[in-house]
């Protein structure tokens, strides 16, 4: 068993609020240069860029995880983990994408949503608009998620907007396997403002849409090698593993 650094909420430039910049490899490098050994790649309602990740992950020994983070009927987000790619594009062809409005994305307005391969290379713009609500409710999300396999973490679970301790007001079953938060201190905070139980899994993602928002690692998982299984485990707070939140240091 040993400690892997690991930040799980990372945009690429897909997202229509994510810079140009957030391409794979510079992704990479940056997690790298921030001693990450694990980062999830979780554009909104799409994993069309995880594969290229993965493959830019695998040459600088960053594991990749494929994520989405779906944004909820009630505007809540939850990031979904999935085991694998295809796993992660059969969720948004079978679930996503039949219940996201049909609305054309802007680029002048909301951003450009870009697909890259792993060289950095633009291979494509998608036309729909992936930062708007799918029609579903955040539980029919995490049980559907669960259903295909994947870990749900409420992203950033206590802030304003789209917070899904903010919006709810409290935990609702079917319950998200762990709650993520920007810094320990607003972990700590949602704690007592939720009275949640301090054994909850809770981990530190920086949501980063920009590259300097990748820094070094705020959360520690504790598992016997770098697969999905154990960090799955790790998330599901399993007696054997551990999810460590660090210090504040940014």
């Amino acid at each position: 068993m040993q400690y892997y650094l690991c930040d799980l909420h990372i945009h690429t430039a897909l997202s229509p609020c994510a810079a140009d910049e957030m391409t794979p490899r510079r992704i990479v490098e940056r997690s790298k240069a921030a001693g990450l050994n694990v980062i999830a790649v979780c554009d909104h309602n799409s994993a069309q860029n995880a594969a290229s990740v993965m493959k830019a992950g695998e040459s600088a020994g960053i594991f990749v995880l494929p994520g989405i983070e779906i944004q909820s009927s009630e505007e809540v987000h939850i990031t979904a983990l999935f085991s694998c790619v295809d796993a992660a594009l059969g969720f948004e062809r079978d679930v996503i994408r039949p219940n996201l409005p049909a609305v054309r994305n802007r680029p002048d307005v909301f951003g450009r949503q870009l697909l890259l391969d792993e060289n950095d290379r633009v291979i494509g713009e998608e036309s729909q608009l992936l930062s708007t609500s799918v029609m579903i409710t955040v539980g029919e999300v995490i049980r559907r998620a669960r259903e295909s396999g994947a870990i749900t973490l409420a992203a950033h679970a206590s802030r304003p907007a789209h917070g899904y301790l903010y919006t709810l007001g409290m935990l609702v079953e079917p319950y998200p396997d762990c709650l993520e938060f920007a810094s320990r201190r607003e972990a700590l905070g949602a704690i007592r403002s939720w009275n949640l139980s301090p054994d909850r899994c809770m981990v530190i993602c920086s949501d980063a849409h920009v590259l300097d928002a990748i820094v070094p690692g705020r959360t520690a998982i504790k598992a016997r090698a770098l697969a999905f299984e154990e960090i799955a485990q790790a998330l599901k707070c399993d007696w054997l593993h551990r999810v460590v939140v660090l210090e504040d240091t940014y």
